[in-house]
């Protein structure tokens, strides 16, 4: 016997706009007898009824829910084009959407892509990033995966080198338009092609990956870095991950901010942060002066973006020692975490005006946004 298989193209159904006839109940259970000849609607009807029967399961895949019959454990339905598995016996009309507890959904790659990109909004998994062998030029971007900010795609990239000195595609270069600035915010991104399911990894200076390729028009942004005055990459590593890592420089002339003023005014100090976007700046201020004496500094630093207050309640506290040698009064380092705003600015003020300079000193920061923003 030679068994056969057809293909998934719908049947031409019999007697579509033939004659047909149903059969009587006692006629259906007893089926043709020895000698009879069926009248032809009948044979139209059934030959009818299994080319469209045939076509339902090839146009659905799965058989309509029926409201007139029970379903038994493992039966496979389709309900508000969702296939559902029946878990427990369900009596007639006890559909699943109208007593879910008897059905589970079947997940499907949709289902799965949309349960995963759910479950990974705000979070980035992997995408650690280090510096590469040009510690001056070079990011390692460990592979990851995470939900576009601007679609519900998800996005996922392999462990690649990106230089930010070269353009993007070109070996691995990773810049995806003009050529790399000093003192200037670029944000990695890896941004997905819908159409083609590519994905690239890429700097940008964009806060949307506005000059990403053609196509590519999904992104999520990993990381981002402000380069210094020549051009190049901070030396920075990173300690955990997402949202919740801290990005530290490495570099002693990257971290020194700048000397300052004591005053009772708000003064805004620009940190060497990236722009654009609000940070974590992880910062270590200290006094310093030139008399012989002891101060006990009291001041607050704050958010641009928060009201500014006084330096009379919640403050940090300073403290001033003398040294044997000048600059004879240095003062002890803080350690504080401060919001930055948009331009890379923090807000300082002190409870009183001082012979004193303010030295502050920028650790690195950790990216409070990143997985949403």
């Amino acid at each position: 016997m030679t068994i056969q298989i057809g293909n998934s193209v719908l049947l031409d159904v019999w007697a579509a706009a033939g004659l047909t006839a149903v059969p009587s109940g006692s006629k259906l259970d007893s089926g043709w007898l020895g000698g009879e000849q069926p009248p032809a609607e009948y044979m139209n009807f059934i030959q009818k009824a299994f080319g469209q029967k045939i076509n339902h399961l090839l146009s659905n895949g799965t058989a309509e829910y029926d409201s007139t019959r029970a379903y038994t454990l493992g039966s496979l339905v389709k309900d508000n084009n969702v296939v559902f598995q029946c878990i427990s016996a369900a009596a007639i009309g006890e559909s699943p959407s109208g007593t879910p507890a008897k059905w589970s959904q079947v997940v499907t790659l949709n289902t799965a892509e949309t349960n995963l990109s759910k479950a990974l909004d705000g979070r980035i998994v992997g995408g650690q990033v280090s510096m590469g062998t040009d510690t001056q030029h070079d990011i390692v971007i460990q592979a990851g995966r995470a939900k576009a900010l601007n679609s519900s795609k998800v996005i996922e990239w392999p462990t690649v080198t990106r230089e930010i000195d070269a353009p993007l595609d070109s070996g691995d270069g990773g810049l995806a338009s003009g050529t790399v600035a000093a003192f200037t915010t670029y944000h990695i991104f890896a941004v997905l092609n819908p159409a083609t399911g590519d994905v690239k990894v890429l700097f940008s200076n964009s806060l949307t990956a506005a000059d990403a390729p053609s196509g590519y028009t999904d992104y999520i942004r990993l990381h981002s870095l402000k380069t210094n005055s020549g051009a190049n990459i901070r030396p920075f590593r990173q300690v955990g991950q997402g949202a919740n890592s801290k990005i530290l420089y490495q570099s002693t002339s990257d971290i020194f901010v700048g000397k300052f003023s004591t005053t009772t005014s708000a003064a805004l100090i620009t940190t060497p942060l990236p722009i654009g976007l609000p940070f974590e700046a992880l910062l270590a201020p200290s006094i310093e002066d030139i008399l012989a004496n002891t101060y006990i500094m009291q001041g607050v630093f704050t958010s641009p973006s928060m009201p500014d207050i006084p330096a009379n309640g919640n403050v940090h506290y300073i403290d001033g020692r003398r040294d044997s040698a000048a600059p004879y009064f240095t003062g002890d380092s803080i350690l504080i975490d401060v919001e930055t705003d948009d331009s890379a600015r923090i807000r300082a003020r002190f409870r009183e005006a001082q012979t004193l300079a303010l030295n502050m000193n920028c650790l690195g920061y950790r990216d409070i946004l990143l997985g949403y923003q």
